[in-house]
C-alpha cells in the first residue's frame, strides 16, 4: 500500500498510508471482511473519497479498487 502510496503522495505517502488504514480499520476488523462484497465496497468507497482530493475522480476510483485487491492479495502476509 505504501508503495501504490508513493507514486501519489511522494514524501507525504507514509502519512497517507497511516491515514488509509484508519479509515477503514473498522471494515478490516470484520471477520472475512475480503469475501464480503458489500464492505469490499464500503473500503473501495472511503479509499475513493480520501483519494479524490488529490487525483481526478477516474484515477482515485480505479486506484481504490486496486488497493482493496491488494489489501486482499497480502491479507495473510
Amino acid at each position: 500500500i505504501y508503495d501504490s502510496m508513493k507514486t501519489i503522495f511522494y514524501e507525504e505517502a507514509e502519512a497517507a498510508t497511516h491515514k488509509i488504514f484508519s479509515l477503514i480499520e473498522g471494515d478490516l476488523d470484520i471477520i472475512a471482511w475480503e469475501t464480503k462484497g458489500r464492505v469490499r465496497k464500503d473500503i473501495e468507497n472511503k479509499l475513493k473519497g480520501f483519494l479524490i482530493n488529490n487525483v481526478e475522480k477516474d484515477l482515485a476510483k480505479k486506484k481504490a479498487k486496486e488497493l482493496v485487491n491488494l489489501m486482499v492479495k497480502n491479507k495473510d502476509e
